[in-house]
């Protein structure tokens, strides 16, 4: 089942928890990506800069924030005009019969084939989150990120 909007409009904090563990779904020309997501990060506030702007998306909106060349996936969360997102961190694929670990967010992104055109698209295209795949009691507090508008971190350790 695809998470809709209404997964996604809440806060950063309770959305985090609940995305760690779930699956992340790239069905684009013919080929499919699935992914667990084992890390995320909750962000909501922080100094308002140009690169945090899709912080202020609608629920459940891509918003990529660009660093030192690469792009970062994010999830925007609450609701529009709030500056709140999940940062989708680490992941594993799980598509092929090997398990493949993308240990940073860079090399999510691009394993994923996630361009800069899709900045603000709606998750629920081709690119989405089934609830599928997770055992809540697996999902365990992470160390908070440094960034000053880090709320909470969570782990899904099952790789």
């Amino acid at each position: 089942m695809r998470l809709g909007r209404e997964f996604f409009a809440r806060s950063a904090l309770q959305v985090a928890k609940e995305l760690a563990g779930k699956k992340l779904v790239r069905d684009a020309n013919g080929s499919r990506i699935e992914l667990v997501i084992t890390e995320v990060s909750a962000h909501e506030g922080g100094t308002p800069t140009q690169a945090r702007n899709g912080m202020n998306y609608a629920p459940g909106r891509i918003f990529l924030m660009p660093f030192r060349g690469r792009l970062f996936l994010n999830i925007a969360t609450d609701h529009a005009g709030t500056p709140s997102c999940v940062f989708i961190r680490k992941g594993a694929d799980i598509t092929g019969e090997r398990v493949l670990l993308l240990d940073g967010p860079a090399k999510l992104t691009k394993h994923l084939r996630i361009h800069q055109k899709m900045d603000g698209d709606s998750l629920d295209s081709e690119l989405f989150v089934d609830d599928s795949f997770v055992d809540p009691k697996l999902v365990i507090d992470g160390e908070r990120g440094t960034a000053e508008n880090c709320v909470g971190c969570f782990t899904y350790p099952v790789f």
